[in-house]
């Protein structure tokens, strides 16, 4: 799963800046996966956008194998926020 998220962050990057692609890369590098997916996906919300060429199944089989749907680190909302975002692409 580990190299399907990194696929997901590349296919990301062309949408978030510099900044935002370096601190999830930096959980990434350091095998904390379940928060480089939440920052990226955090991120893509808050620039309202979505990656081409992900279904949104994909996507959220990443979010459920890193049990996302029930524990988060960075925003409490975050599954809430995460399927209004999912269901509009």
């Amino acid at each position: 799963m580990e190299l399907k998220l990194l696929e997901l962050i590349r296919g990301c990057e062309e949408y978030l800046d510099k900044e935002s692609v370096d601190e999830v890369m930096h959980f990434y590098r350091h095998g904390e996966y379940e928060m480089a997916l939440e920052g990226l996906i955090i991120e893509m919300i808050k620039v309202q956008k979505y990656p081409k060429n992900y279904t949104a199944d994909s996507i959220n089989d990443l979010v459920l194998y890193y049990h996302l749907n029930v524990e988060s680190v960075f925003d409490y909302c975050f599954w809430e926020k995460f399927e209004k975002w999912i269901s509009k692409n």
